[in-house]
């Protein structure tokens, strides 16, 4: 008799046996009665030492802080979005802090809890925020107010977040890198996740500049350094978040060329074969000044396998967050991003 109740690698072992071999419908454990025939117990064999891909559900979004019909429509848009994204970790940028935090945390907790695995169905949501030294305002715009990042994690029976691994690094007084390790439950795998929101331009509402793509991209040099410099040299590293990469002559940045030099790669770009535009949606505002609403490929998920896995991309996908009853109404003005991955070790 075999008996198998581990999920993961009931899963794996399921997903490779022959439909003839194993005609039953897949369930988190199973259990063969009687004795395998020798070609049969070498396969099963070959299968259970194979790698056990694990999966993770990446996500990003600039939630736009508490502008541009927020109090009107666009909170309670803002919650079913972040409900309906089943991430196991989710970077957000442009939060105001704490309220909008704790709101988004508080309403979609309900929401979430389709998503959640069972056993851990009545734990919280997780939030770590990475707060500014000096908030993002403008007295254009009274109710635009960026005060950091953040991250949200949903409970998970696969992966929980490291005890003391949350770090935050000032990029500048008004920018934050925040990094967090998750570990996996039942594999010796580790995964850093960072999440980011570099330099626009020195007019909060105005259009970015050829100086400052230079910032950003002393920003970013300093935001992989601080990702790499991880106490477990076999992590795996993901770099999610919005890189506002832009300039108002089109010059063409080299955010994508820093990531390639530090070994990462493009979720998207592994789909697409290109990085989307994220930003504009088809949001519509009086606070939204027409000419600074351009269109930037801004936002992307990078990942970087170590030595001892490989990471494969299963999708890659936007949500727009448009609201069903009217076309103007979105959830925020960048689209929220949704990456699936696998993580795989290597076995000897």
């Amino acid at each position: 008799m075999f008996r198998l109740e581990d999920k993961n690698n009931a899963r794996h072992i399921k997903q490779n046996l022959p439909s003839q071999f194993f005609p039953l419908p897949f369930a988190d454990s199973f259990s063969f009665d009687h004795p395998l025939p020798p070609g049969d117990a070498s396969l099963l064999s070959s299968i259970m030492s194979s790698p056990v891909s694990l999966p993770l559900c990446l996500a990003s979004y600039n939630i736009y802080n508490t502008t541009s019909r927020y109090t009107t429509g666009r909170s309670e848009l803002l919650s079913k979005t972040i409900s309906s994204i089943p991430y196991d970790i989710m970077g957000l940028q442009e939060v105001a802090l704490p309220e909008q935090l704790a709101w988004i945390t508080s309403s979609t907790q309900k929401a979430s809890s389709t998503q959640k695995d069972p056993l851990h169905e009545e734990e919280p949501l997780q939030s770590f925020p990475a707060p500014l030294k000096t908030s993002i305002t403008d007295a254009r715009d009274p109710t635009f107010k960026i005060d950091g990042n953040a991250f949200l994690l949903l409970p998970s029976a696969a992966w929980s977040p490291v005890p003391g691994s949350h770090e935050v690094l000032h990029l500048s007084p008004d920018r934050v890198v925040q990094k967090i390790t998750l570990r996996h439950a039942t594999e010796n795998t580790t995964c850093v996740v960072a999440n980011t929101h570099l330099h626009w331009c020195s007019d909060p509402l105005g259009l970015s500049t050829p100086a400052d793509a230079v910032i950003r991209l002393d920003q970013l040099q300093s935001a992989l350094e601080f990702v790499s410099s991880v106490s477990n040299p076999d992590a795996n590293i993901i770099v999610l978040g919005d890189f506002n990469s832009y300039t108002v002559d089109h010059t063409e940045e080299k955010i994508q060329d820093v990531f390639s030099d530090h070994g990462f790669t493009s979720c998207f770009e592994e789909i697409l074969g290109h990085n989307p535009v994220t930003v504009p949606t088809r949001l519509q505002a009086p606070t939204i000044i027409p000419e600074s609403s351009i269109e930037q490929r801004a936002d992307a998920i990078f990942f970087r396998p170590s030595r001892n896995h490989t990471i494969q991309v299963l999708s890659a996908q936007l949500e727009e967050g448009l609201s069903s009853t009217d076309g103007t109404l979105c959830a925020s003005d960048h689209f929220a991003l949704i990456a699936n991955i696998t993580i795989t070790p290597k076995r000897p």
